[in-house]
């Protein structure tokens, strides 16, 4: 018989005699302080597990919520800590969002601009949205609100994992630097997905609403996939017009808080999630989270009329979390 190879031969012994490695020999090991760096870089990279000075000196095992897969439920104390960067909106920068419009010019804006006018106004008959009394008040109810936010907020998320995903395949297949692009759009589409999960905190969808979010995803998605191949100026465009159309949204769902029909959001209590995410004061209101979401929408629209005027190749000017 042929000599089977070494490693061979150790798997074929019987269990009882093959040799385990020791217990102590399968306990983490803390690496050697001197190989720790103690850059804000690092410290910010990890979760720090302890609020000693020398927690990075002696740092403690793995535990076990980051272990787990991530379809096990385990109530992480930290979850926030795995969130991209995205701004926390101070009291005056809340207040000065505006709704603004940029002109569009050329072809390509143009198209963007009305395929945008197009869709809000098909959505907009579905939903009732511009519907009022005969005295003016408008006829949105809270949960009209809440499923509008919650569908929009679906769409509104696959933009950015689209930019991303396309420019990253493409870093991949010319071997070459994004010039940083990658994160913004992660960050943006992580953005509304937040959106989304504090809406989600007031509401669950129908089952024939989940059905019309899956099928509008795969369309959304695959589309602007596909578009972003050889037109991401035009997917920029569109998107920072949809943006205005969001914060457009959002200021007059602010005034209906303020003068309408929405009044009980002036004090109804905002979800954890909210809270933990915006870093909200513990006495934060449904209203201050739909000024914080506001202004995330000015941002990405900002952000997006940016890029359009941008070739493909030029460095991104926002920094992480900006």
């Amino acid at each position: 018989m042929l000599a089977l190879p070494l490693s061979m031969r150790a798997l074929s012994k019987p269990l009882s005699t093959r040799s385990s490695p020791s217990f102590s020999r399968l306990q983490w090991k803390a690496p050697s302080p001197s190989r720790l760096s103690n850059s804000p870089l690092f410290q910010n990279r990890f979760v720090s597990t302890s609020s000693s000075k020398d927690s990075l000196a002696n740092p403690s095992p793995p535990s076990v919520a980051s272990t787990l897969p991530d379809n096990v439920h385990f109530n992480k104390k930290n979850a926030d800590d795995y969130n991209l960067p995205h701004p926390i909106w101070s009291p005056e920068e809340l207040k000065e969002v505006e709704k603004t419009h940029r002109q569009p010019s050329g072809a390509v804006e143009k198209l963007a601009y009305a395929s945008i006018q197009l869709i809000r106004k098909v959505f907009d008959m579905i939903t009732g949205y511009g519907k009022r009394d005969s005295t003016g008040k408008s006829m949105m109810t809270a949960d009209q609100w809440i499923l509008r936010i919650t569908f929009l907020e679906t769409v509104a998320g696959v933009p950015g994992m689209m930019g991303a995903m396309v420019r990253h395949l493409k870093s991949l297949r010319v071997m070459g630097r994004d010039h940083g692009w990658i994160h913004t759009l992660l960050e943006e589409a992580e953005n509304e997905r937040m959106h989304l999960l504090v809406a989600l905190k007031l509401r669950q969808p129908t089952a024939i609403m989940r059905f019309f979010v899956m099928l509008t995803q795969g369309i959304a998605a695959n589309a602007f996939f596909l578009i972003y191949l050889v037109a991401p100026r035009f997917c920029h465009s569109f998107v920072g017009f949809l943006e205005e159309e969001a914060v457009a949204t959002y200021t007059r769902l602010l005034d209906e808080i303020d003068n309408g029909p929405m009044e009980e959001w002036q004090t109804a209590a905002a979800p954890p999630i909210a809270v933990t995410y915006w870093k909200l004061g513990e006495k934060a209101t449904m209203r201050d989270v739909i000024e914080a979401i506001r202004a995330d929408e000015s941002h990405h629209r900002d952000v997006n009329h940016k890029f359009s005027e941008m070739k493909p190749d030029e460095d991104n000017p926002f920094k992480a979390g900006h």
